[in-house]
C-alpha cells in the first residue's frame, strides 16, 4: 500500500528512497513496479531527482502517490540518497536505484524480515538487461557478489541498491548516516556499532540498464576514483602512493572473486563471452582507484549515474 503525501498521513513502515539520475523511461518503470506491490504493507516512495523540472512534472502527474523532491543537476548519488533519507518518515529506509525494478513480494519480504528482528537487510540483484555481452560484463563487474542464488543468514556485506535499514540503526550513527558517502563507508560504520547484516534471498530487484562499452568504462573509472578518494581522505602522501601502487593487483583479484561467484549461478558461458570487456572494465576500475588515491575525486562523484 503506497501512501500519498500529506501531513495527516500515518507513518509508513517503509520509506523507499529512489535517487533519479537516469530519468525517463527508467524511473517510470521503477515506480510502476513499486505501484504493483501488494500485501498491504504501508510504504512511501521518495524520489530525489537531479534530471530537471520536466522529468519531475511527468513523475508528479503519473505517480501522485510518490513524493518527488528536487535536487540540483550534478548532485551525487550518495547526496541524493541522504536527502531522501532526511526527508522520509518510515520506520525502515529502503534504498534502490531508478533503473532497478522490485519483484513481486518485495515489500512483504521487507515486512517479514523486520518482524524477525533484522535491522539491516540486503537482497539479491538479478540482471534485467541480458541482450548484449557488454551488459553482462557490466553486471558481473558490479553485482556478481549479489546475484541469485544468495544464501540466507548473517553476512559481512550487502548491496547498496537493494538494502533496508532500520531508521533507529541509522540514527545511532548521528550525522554520519546522511553525510553523502558511498554505502561501503556507511556499512563499515554500522558494523563498528555491532549491527549485523542479514541476507534475504527473497528480496530481489532486477537491474535493468543497458550500457555502451565506452560509457561503462567511464562509469567504472568515475565510481572507483570517487571511492578511493573517500577511502584515502586525510591519508598522508606516502599512504596514498602505496595504495595507488597496489591497484594493478585489483583486476586479477576481482576477476577471481567474480569467477568464484559465477560458480553459484553456473554462468560460466556468460563469464567466458564477457571476459574481454570485463577485463577492460576491471582495468578502468584499477586506474580510477589510483587516480582517486593520488589526485582526489575531481568531478567523478557527480558523474556517476
Amino acid at each position: 500500500m503506497l501512501d500519498a503525501e500529506g501531513p495527516l498521513a500515518p507513518v509508513p513502515l517503509v520509506s523507499v528512497i529512489v535517487p533519479c539520475v537516469n530519468g525517463l523511461p527508467a524511473i517510470g518503470e521503477c515506480l510502476e513496479a513499486l505501484r504493483r506491490q501488494g500485501g498491504g504493507v504501508r510504504a512511501e516512495v521518495v524520489v530525489v531527482d537531479r534530471c530537471g523540472e520536466a522529468t519531475r512534472a511527468v513523475l508528479r502527474e503519473r505517480f501522485p502517490e510518490a513524493r518527488v523532491l528536487a535536487a540540483e543537476p550534478g548532485t551525487s548519488i550518495p547526496a541524493l540518497r541522504a536527502q531522501g533519507i532526511a526527508q522520509s518518515r518510515g520506520t525502515l529506509v529502503a534504498i534502490i536505484e531508478d533503473h532497478c525494478n522490485v519483484t513481486p513480494g518485495w515489500l512483504t519480504t521487507i515486512d517479514r524480515a523486520h518482524r524477525a528482528g533484522h535491522r539491516v537487510v540486503g537482497g539479491a540483484v538479478e540482471n534485467g538487461s541480458t541482450g548484449s555481452v557488454i551488459d553482462w560484463a557490466a553486471f558481473l563487474c558490479d553485482y556478481a557478489r549479489f546475484m541469485p542464488p544468495l544464501r540466507s543468514g548473517i553476512v559481512e556485506e550487502v548491496t547498496g541498491n537493494n538494502v533496508v535499514y532500520e531508521r533507529a540503526a541509522l540514527a545511532e550513527l548521528g550525522p554520519e548516516a546522511t553525510d553523502g558517502t558511498w554505502e561501503y563507508f556507511l556499512h563499515a560504520r554500522l558494523r563498528q556499532r555491532g549491527i549485523p547484516f542479514y541476507s534475504e534471498p527473497a528480496l530481489v530487484v532486477s537491474h535493468k540498464k543497458e550500457f555502451g562499452f565506452l560509457y561503462f568504462l567511464a562509469q567504472r573509472f568515475h565510481y572507483s576514483r570517487s571511492f578511493a578518494a573517500m577511502r584515502m581522505a586525510g591519508a598522508p602522501p606516502w599512504k596514498r602512493a602505496a595504495y595507488a601502487a597496489a591497484t594493478p593487483l585489483l583486476p586479477p583479484l576481482i576477476f577471481a572473486r567474480i569467477a568464484r561467484e559465477i560458480a553459484r549461478g553456473r554462468l560460466w558461458g556468460r563469464l567466458l563471452t564477457a571476459a574481454p570487456a570485463l577485463a577492460a572494465f576491471l582495468a578502468s576500475w584499477a586506474l580510477g582507484e589510483a587516480a582517486g588515491a593520488l589526485a582526489g575525486p575531481g568531478a567523478s562523484l557527480a558523474r556517476v549515474d
